[in-house]
C-alpha cells in the first residue's frame, strides 16, 4: 500500500505545547520503548521515472528535493537551485517543518539569536556519544567555541525545545576547581574545555571530563553532574551539583608510590584517584569524552599531552595511554606504545592475543579509546605510528593487512579485567556504530562481536542500492539485545579547499536514493530467529526478504561547511528511538557567523582562507567568527515516528 506524499513542505511556529500529531503504529523492542520498525518510506525512488529493483514503479513518488546546485568545486548560498523548506534564516528556533518527501516533522533548536552562546552549533564528531538523557527529554549541543549547552524538549509531542539555564563554560564550572567529593551546588556552567555525556541510567545525571589546571596542578578528572530541577516546568531555574568521581592523575607528594585520595578496601580501590594510573600533574591537551557504559560502571578514554594522535617526542608522552575507571575498583591503564597494562585491579603485564596465552605485539599510538555499552569491553583505535617508531621494533608486529600492506588494525577490543586485546582484522574498516553485542563496521555495517571480532561478519545492509556517499552511524537505541534499527546520516562532503578532504566538486544533483538523508537499517543480525519480528527482514528489494532501510528525512545539508561535524550532518538517535538530533547548514540559508543574513564566504575560501569580497580572511576555523562571514550551522531534531505511509512502510515490501 502506497501513501500519497505531501506536495509542499510547510512551516509553522509553535505557540503551544499541546500540538497533536497523527498516531503511529510500530513494534517495540523487548524491555525498551525503542521501535523495532518504523512507518517510514522504504522505497528506492529518486525520480518518478525510476523502476525499483523489485519491479515497483516510482511514479508519483519521485523526490521534490534533489539538491540541484551550480556549486562545482566551491559553493555559496546562491548556488542552490532546489530550496530547502523555510526555517527562518538567521533566526527561527522552534520552527517546525514537515519534510516535503518523507513526511517527518523537524524542529530547529538553535539560531543566531543565541550567538552569546556560540556563532554556530554542532552535535558531536560521531554518533556514539551519549548526547541524550536516558528518558529522551534532554539533549546536549556543542557551540563553535567548544562549550556545551543543555536543551530540554517538550515530552508531549510539540517538539518545542528550550535552552536551559545550564549552558556554556567557565573555569571550574562555577565551583572552586577542581571538584572534590564535597558537592558543589548551584552551578549553571560546565567546566571550560570539558566534554559532557549523559548517564546511561539516570536522566538527571551527566559526566564531565575536566582537563584543567588549578594552581599549577593538572587534573584528568571525571565529575558527576546532577541536574537539580528547582521548578521542573521552568528550565531557567535549573542548576547542577558537581561531585568528583575519579581523577586519573596520581595526587599528592607521595606519587608515584601512593595517591592521596586512593582508598583500598579488600584489595579494591574505592577512592577517587590512583598511583597506578596517570603520572601526577599529567597535563593532557586532548582526551576522549567520559562516555559511560550502559550501567554507568565503567569509563574508558584515551588521553594525550600532544593532541589527538600525537606521537611521543622529547618532553611529550603523546597519545599512548588508554585509561579505564571501574566504579568501586579503581583504575587500569593500557600503554599502547609498550603494550603493557597496569592498574589497581585485574590482570597486569604485557598484552595477550585472543587466546589469552600468545603475546600480542601490536604497539601504536592512539587515535582514540572508548567505552563499549557492555562494561566488559573497551574499544581501542590506533593512530598513525608504525613498528619502526616504537622503542623496540623487533618486538612489534601487525595483525592486519591494508590492501597488500601489513599494518595495525582499525579497531581492537580490550577485555577490561584481563590483558586480552582482540584485533578486529577481517572486514573491519570504515565508520562504525556500537551496539551492546556487536560493533557494525564499513559500508555494509558488518557485525563484529566484541568478544570475537572476526565473527559473525554478517552485513546489515544487503541490498544492491547502498549509500551514495559517506555515512556515520548511531546506535544509542540498541538496548542490550541489538534488535532495533540503527540510525545513519548519509553525507557527501565537497567544495573544500585544495588539499583538504572533500576538495572535489559537488554533485550537481543527488545521484541516487538516500543521498544526504537520515535513514535507519533494520538489524537482521540481532533479530535472526526472531520470527515475531520477521527476523528483522521486512523488505524485499528484488532478491527476497531483507532488512528495510527506512528513509526519514533530507538533511538539507550542503556538505560544504568549514566545520567537520556540520560537513557530515552528524546525527545521534535518542535512547527511545523516537528522535534524532543532527546539525545542518540547511542549504546555506541560516546566515553568517557575523550576523549578516546572506552572502557568506564561499566554501573554498572558508576552508582554505583567502580574499572574499575584497577582504582577506584566515580559514574560518581560525577566524574571529563574530566578525567574519562564515556560513552557520544549526541543530535540528527530527521526530522519527512522525513519518507515515498509510500505517505501513511504502513499497520495497
Amino acid at each position: 500500500m502506497k501513501t500519497r506524499l505531501p506536495v509542499n513542505a510547510f512551516r509553522f511556529v509553535l505557540v503551544i505545547s499541546s500540538f497533536q500529531f497523527l498516531n503511529y503504529s510500530v513494534a517495540h523492542a523487548q524491555n525498551s520503548d525503542a521501535p523495532l520498525t518504523y512507518s517510514a518510506r522504504t522505497d528506492t525512488c529518486l525520480r518518478n521515472t525510476d523502476i525499483q529493483a523489485n519491479g515497483e514503479s516510482c511514479s508519483g513518488h519521485g523526490l521534490s528535493f534533489t539538491g540541484r546546485n551550480t556549486c562545482g568545486a566551491g559553493c555559496s548560498g546562491s548556488a542552490w537551485l532546489d530550496l530547502a523548506p523555510d526555517m527562518g534564516g538567521l533566526t527561527g528556533k522552534n520552527t517546525v517543518i514537515v519534510d516535503p518527501d518523507f513526511g517527518t516533522r523537524i524542529v530547529r533548536a538553535t539560531d543566531y539569536s543565541m550567538n552569546a552562546s556560540g556563532a554556530s552549533f554542532t552535535t558531536a564528531s560521531g554518533g556514539n556519544q551519549s548526547l541524550w538523557a536516558v528518558d529522551s527529554t534532554l539533549f546536549l549541543v556543542r557551540n563553535s567555541s567548544g562549550s556545551q549547552l543543555l536543551f530540554s524538549m517538550d515530552p508531549h509531542g510539540s517538539l518545542q525545545t528550550t535552552l536551559t539555564a545550564i549552558h556554556n563554560a567557565n573555569a571550574g564550572g562555577d565551583c572552586p576547581g577542581p571538584a572534590t567529593t564535597t558537592p558543589c551546588a548551584g552551578s549553571t556552567h560546565f567546566v571550560k574545555g570539558a566534554d559532557i555525556n549523559f548517564s546511561s541510567i539516570d536522566p538527571n545525571v551527566m559526566y564531565e571530563i575536566d582537563r584543567g589546571s588549578y594552581n599549577g596542578v593538572s587534573v584528568n578528572q571525571i565529575n558527576k553532574l546532577t541536574i537539580v530541577k528547582t521548578d521542573p516546568s521552568d528550565s531557567s531555574t535549573w542548576t547542577m551539583t558537581r561531585v568528583k568521581l575519579f581523577n586519573f592523575n596520581c595526587e599528592g607528594a607521595k606519587c608515584p608510590a601512593t595517591s592521596t585520595t586512593e582508598g583500598f578496601v579488600n584489595g579494591l580501590n574505592t577512592g577517587t584517584s590512583s598511583h597506578s594510573c596517570l603520572p601526577a600533574r599529567f597535563n593532557s591537551t586532548w582526551s576522549d569524552p567520559a562516555n559511560p557504559s550502559n550501567d554507568d560502571q565503567s569509563f574508558t578514554l584515551a588521553v594525550s599531552d600532544n593532541g589527538q594522535g600525537g606521537k611521543p617526542k622529547p618532553g611529550k608522552t603523546g597519545a599512548i595511554y588508554a585509561v579505564m575507571f571501574k566504579v568501586g575498583k579503581g583504575c587500569r591503564l593500557y600503554n599502547t606504545f609498550t603494550g603493557v597494562i597496569q592498574g589497581d585491579w585485574g590482570d597486569v603485564g604485557p598484552i595477550l592475543g585472543p587466546d589469552g596465552v600468545t603475546p600480542l605485539l601490536d604497539k601504536f599510538n592512539l587515535h582514540g579509546a572508548g567505552d563499549i555499552p557492555d562494561s566488559k569491553y573497551s574499544g581501542i583505535s590506533p593512530g598513525n605510528t608504525t613498528c619502526a617508531e616504537v622503542a623496540d621494533p623487533s618486538k612489534c608486529s601487525y595483525s592486519c593487512v591494508m590492501g597488500k600492506v601489513r599494518g595495525f588494525c582499525e579497531n581492537y577490543f580490550w577485555e577490561n579485567a584481563t590483558r586480552i586485546v582482540r584485533p578486529c582484522s577481517v572486514q573491519c574498516n570504515g565508520h562504525g556504530a556500537r551496539g551492546f553485542i556487536n560493533i557494525y563496521k564499513g559500508k555494509q555495517y558488518r557485525a563484529h562481536t566484541f568478544g570475537s571480532p572476526n565473527s559473525p561478519l554478517t552485513p546489515l545492509l544487503t541490498d544492491s542500492i547502498g549509500f551514495p556517499g559517506d555515512n556515520h552511524g548511531s546506535y544509542g537505541n540498541s538496548g542490550t539485545k541489538d534488535l532495533t534499527p540503527m540510525l545513519l546520516a548519509i553525507t557527501h562532503v565537497c567544495g573544500q579547499a585544495r588539499g583538504l578532504q572533500g576538495s572535489g566538486a559537488c554533485d550537481p544533483i543527488h545521484t541516487g536514493p538516500r543521498y544526504d538523508e537520515i535513514v535507519a537499517i533494520e538489524n537482521a543480525v540481532g533479530n535472526a530467529g526472531n520470527e515475531a519480528n520477521s527476523n528483522g527482514r521486512h523488505c524485499n528489494y528484488g532478491a527476497g526478504p531483507t532488512a528495510c532501510v527506512y528513509r526519514f528525512a533530507h538533511t538539507f545539508n550542503t556538505g560544504t561547511s568549514w566545520l567537520f561535524n556540520a560537513q557530515n550532518a552528524m546525527a545521534t538517535i535518542s535512547p527511545d528511538g523516537h528522535y534524532a538530533v543532527f546539525e545542518s547548514d540547511w542549504n546555506d540559508t541560516l546566515g553568517c557567523t557575523n550576523g549578516t543574513s546572506s552572502n557568506c564566504m564561499d566554501s573554498t575560501t572558508a576552508s582554505g582562507g583567502g580574499v572574499y569580497n575584497g577582504t582577506s580572511y584566515p580559514t574560518c576555523p581560525q577566524a574571529d567568527l563574530p566578525n567574519t562571514p562564515c556560513q552557520r550551522a544549526d541543530i535540528f531534531v527530527i521526530d522519527l515516528t512522525s513519518a507515515h505511509e498509510g500505517g505501513k512502510p511504502q513499497a520495497a515490501r
